[in-house]
């Protein structure tokens, strides 16, 4: 049976009307990079980076949360099943203590942001689970499965596989929305100047197929989370690569940038890079700096969040081997993209008679 609390915040959740603000964040004609890379854990190793000289927006003493932006790992009490299967917090939305996730939101929040006239930016990263039924797959298919298990235990006239699935796809995406949307409801109550939204929304799955924009099942997912959009104040869409062909990378950044503009015209966008390949510790070369920051500048962007993997800065080598980078590389990659971009009117533009095998070429060529 649909629990009761859920029920009634479902109803008021119809019946409240949540006004979100556009993003705070003052107009900028310069491109802007913020910093998420955890340096603090070198700089007890005694290696310093001037962060201010590639004009990188950071958190005081260069820690990874702060005044200028924090993440949530961990937020609330958002349910989840863990990899060994265990209930943490009633692992399903449905089946979660709503109320006392909220009351540990508001607790959280305040506790990661003592300052009430933050104004930064404040990221949420939930990934465990998909706020839509049928986008639970791989390894999240078990948040289906237990959905369509707590139907057949509760629901005994629903005993058609289609009555069985219908019902734990409502149930579920319900209860899901209620969580992520609260969340951040709440949380821009809070800190109403701080620029809030969730990481890797939204995104175009466009892992196989080589396509310039998402599919129409994909555009039909997103809209389905316009509530998600709507309530955020920023879209932090994820343009993170791997270590793999440069053409495949350049189109499907693009794919997902076109997207967010897509479905959040009206917001501030800061797509989340990588200084590192997310499929292992290897710096980006900086061609691929340029398919990723750089393809978000020259499609006028207002700037990126960069994040990095505090593995791969967790002894004095890697501490000195990311040192060498953010100066030879990363540090004169950014500055040249920000000067470009000052100079040049004109945006990047990719026509759709290009040939995906020209689309890196004619990035680096912008920047050139």
């Amino acid at each position: 049976m649909f629990p009761r609390e859920i029920f009634l915040w479902t109803f008021y959740l119809f019946l409240s009307r949540f006004e979100t603000s556009l993003a705070l964040i003052e107009p900028q004609h310069d491109f802007i990079v913020i910093w998420n890379v955890p340096t603090q854990k070198c700089s007890k190793l005694n290696f310093t980076f001037d962060l201010s000289k590639y004009n990188i927006i950071h958190n005081e003493n260069g820690s990874f949360d702060g005044e200028k932006i924090t993440i949530f790992y961990k937020i609330g009490k958002f349910p989840s099943i863990s990899n060994s299967g265990e209930y943490i917090n009633g692992g399903l939305p449905q089946l979660g203590q709503f109320s006392d996730h909220l009351d540990q939101v508001k607790e959280d929040v305040t506790d990661a942001i003592p300052d009430a006239e933050f104004n930064g930016f404040a990221v949420i990263d939930w990934e465990s689970w998909r706020p839509t039924f049928q986008y639970n797959w791989g390894e999240l298919n078990k948040y289906k499965e237990e959905s369509r298990n707590l139907v057949k235990k509760g629901h005994l006239l629903s005993n058609t596989t289609f009555e069985i699935e219908t019902r734990a796809e409502f149930e579920f995406e319900i209860a899901a929305r209620l969580y992520m949307q609260y969340t951040i409801n709440i949380s821009q109550t809070l800190r109403p100047r701080g620029n809030w939204g969730y990481y890797g929304f939204p995104d175009c799955y466009n892992y196989e197929h080589l396509e310039k924009y998402c599919s129409n099942d994909i555009q039909h997912y997103n809209d389905k989370t316009s509530w998600l959009f709507n309530s955020s104040s920023v879209l932090y869409p994820s343009i993170y690569i791997s270590k793999n062909n440069i053409t495949e990378n350049s189109v499907r950044i693009y794919g997902k940038l076109y997207e967010a503009n897509r479905v959040g015209q009206k917001l501030a966008i800061y797509p989340y890079a990588i200084v590192h390949y997310q499929d292992g510790t290897d710096f980006l070369s900086a061609e691929d700096l340029l398919i990723t920051i750089g393809q978000a500048g020259g499609l006028r962007f207002p700037g990126i969040v960069l994040w990095g993997s505090s593995s791969t800065l967790g002894s004095k080598e890697k501490c000195e081997e990311f040192s060498i980078y953010f100066n030879t590389i990363l540090g004169p990659v950014l500055n040249k993209i920000r000067s470009v971009l000052k100079n040049k009117t004109e945006s990047l533009q990719f026509p759709d008679s290009l040939d995906p095998e020209l689309w890196a070429e004619k990035i680096i060529q912008f920047y050139q």
